[in-house]
């Protein structure tokens, strides 16, 4: 009975990873950008259809490409995104993955991270500006798309917030008892995609994150090469309050340096 018992469930886990890697929040329908921000569209290489808001200040000294964590959408993840470019005197782009808010297709590893080699290209068609001049920052499932986004088209600074190793080291830790390692498919190994990482790489996590354990971060950042990287501990923050101030003084400071 045991083992009938286990391999249904090891079954459902399976069948339903997607669903379980990508719980994607209801759609706001309504949703409407503030004031002096573009609605914007722009197809993946597959032809997908992807949504975003776009915001360009003049004056404005540097460009920043926001990437969502799970259960968020562009409405959802604007705010904190805002205030962080706001902060750092950054043009802004927040778009939502294929199956995301207002984005066509349905989540898959191959395809998010094709979103967001899409979006990079679409904000340096815009702008003018090299992809080697963008900040890109990602916020959990966001850290594992931008650290792939990264790897193909170097950044001027990454910035990972509640970030992991590999996708597949979390869920492991959450499903000990079942092949987690063999048999998950959305595995984003940040650990692989930075191993030859020489662009400067700033890591922040919450001391009290019970969803990814900073101890998944630690390992990323021990892993990457690069000489400039920063890891930054936010005391009694956990997965879901680490605001924009709680490290954008730490992000001025990296960049300066």
């Amino acid at each position: 009975m045991f083992a009938i018992t286990y391999l249904a469930a090891l079954g459902m886990l399976t069948f339903f990873e997607n669903r379980l890697v990508y719980p994607v929040p209801q759609r706001l329908l309504d949703s409407r950008p503030p004031d002096s921000v573009e609605t914007v569209y722009f197809e993946s290489a597959d032809g997908t259809k992807l949504h975003g808001w776009f915001h360009h200040q003049p004056g404005n000294s540097q460009t920043l490409i926001y990437f969502h964590g799970n259960a968020e959408d562009v409405d959802r993840a604007w705010r904190d995104a805002a205030r962080l470019a706001s902060i750092v005197n950054a043009d802004l782009l927040v778009f939502d993955y294929r199956g995301y808010g207002l984005s066509e297709g349905q989540p898959s590893q191959a395809g998010l991270i094709a979103d967001g080699i899409a979006a990079v290209e679409w904000v340096t068609t815009k702008t003018g500006v090299d992809s080697s001049q963008l900040l890109l920052v990602g916020r959990s499932l966001g850290s594992g798309v931008a650290s792939a986004v990264a790897a193909q088209k170097p950044p001027k600074a990454l910035v990972l917030v509640c970030s992991f190793n590999a996708m597949v080291e979390v869920a492991a830790s959450q499903y000990p008892i079942f092949p987690v390692r063999w048999l998950m498919r959305n595995r984003f190994d940040s650990n692989q995609a930075l191993n030859n990482a020489l662009f400067p790489v700033l890591i922040v996590h919450g001391t009290e994150d019970s969803i990814v354990p900073i101890k998944f971060s630690r390992s990323l950042f021990d892993a990457i090469p690069s000489p400039h990287k920063r890891f930054v501990e936010i005391p009694n923050r956990g997965h879901n309050d680490i605001g924009s101030e709680d490290f954008a003084r730490e992000l001025l400071e990296f960049l300066d340096r």
